[in-house]
């Protein structure tokens, strides 16, 4: 029954994609996690990965293990505010690892206070389970061309400068979600996102490029997608120009984390609520 639903749900057109079992991994353990909406490989502790909790949350990024579940490290975003913190990634750029925290859910469609909070990844002494507070961070302001959009998936390509969002639309007369694109700033700033394309998908709640940039991946409730970048092609011509393709998902609460392995060679997965277990889906690439 639930293999029916989720051919169902996959759009037509997309091409399936054979992948190798799910394999769950360590169970989270720290109780502050309770709505682990974005997830992201940390660029300098192996076997770890960053997470926030959703809308309403405290400021703070933790670090977790994905062998052990336990916290390595909580880090507090003292001049932001989790307005609606919906994903997270970390990413490359002049030789040193950045964290980008995307406070863009918006529900209701109506939001002008939308941002991207940006901080080079910190020094820590993992095995003290330090909290450290950020100092330097970075802000940019966020609009959207065309107005207001829902947004729960953002992915950087620091290769070619720019941070890409994905919409999230939902029983909408819309069913196509917009891809966005903006540049990576270098100090506090604003910006409006434009519209390089679209994908007919929704329900979009985590996206993630991996660290060589050839390969994006998403994730709604039911399914999951990949596209694969040829080299020289920027990733609004990789996804007009080819098809995505799909994966199954295993049953999770509420999930809506998604990174990809530092090889880009397999996918992790989060979900909301306390105490949920991390997963891993190995990917075969074409």
């Amino acid at each position: 029954m639930r293999l029916l639903l989720l051919l169902l749900l996959i759009p037509a057109g997309l091409v399936a994609q054979q992948a190798s079992p799910w394999i769950q991994l360590a169970t989270v353990q720290d109780k502050r996690i309770d709505e682990s909406s974005g997830v992201a490989f940390s660029g300098k502790y192996p076997d770890a990965v960053w997470t926030h909790n959703d809308s309403g949350g405290k400021p703070e990024v933790y670090l977790v293990s994905i062998k052990t579940g336990e916290t390595l490290a909580t880090l507090r975003v003292s001049e932001a505010r989790n307005k609606d913190w919906e994903d997270i990634a970390v990413f490359e750029k002049d030789g040193k690892s950045y964290i980008l925290i995307a406070d863009v859910g918006d529900n209701d469609r109506k939001r002008k206070d939308c941002e991207l909070l940006l901080f080079p990844e910190p020094e820590l002494e993992i095995g003290e389970n330090p909290t450290l507070t950020i100092t330097d961070l970075i802000i940019l302001k966020l609009s959207i061309e065309g107005g207001a959009m829902n947004c729960e998936g953002v992915v950087v390509d620091s290769e070619n400068g720019e941070i890409i969002l994905l919409e999230k639309v939902f029983g909408e007369k819309v069913d196509k979600a917009g891809i966005y694109s903006v540049g990576i700033p270098e100090k506090n700033s604003s910006a409006t996102a434009k519209r390089i394309g679209q994908l007919p998908v929704q329900n979009i709640t985590a996206a993630d490029i991996s660290g060589d940039g050839s390969v994006l991946a998403f994730r709604t409730y039911y399914a999951g997608f990949v596209f694969y970048r040829d080299e020289g092609q920027s990733w609004s011509e990789a996804i007009s120009q080819t098809e995505a393709a799909p994966f199954p998902l295993p049953f999770q609460m509420q999930g809506e984390g998604l990174c990809l392995f530092p090889d880009g060679k397999a996918i992790l997965l989060s979900s909301e609520k306390k105490q949920q277990p991390f997963w891993q889906i190995r990917l075969q690439r074409p």
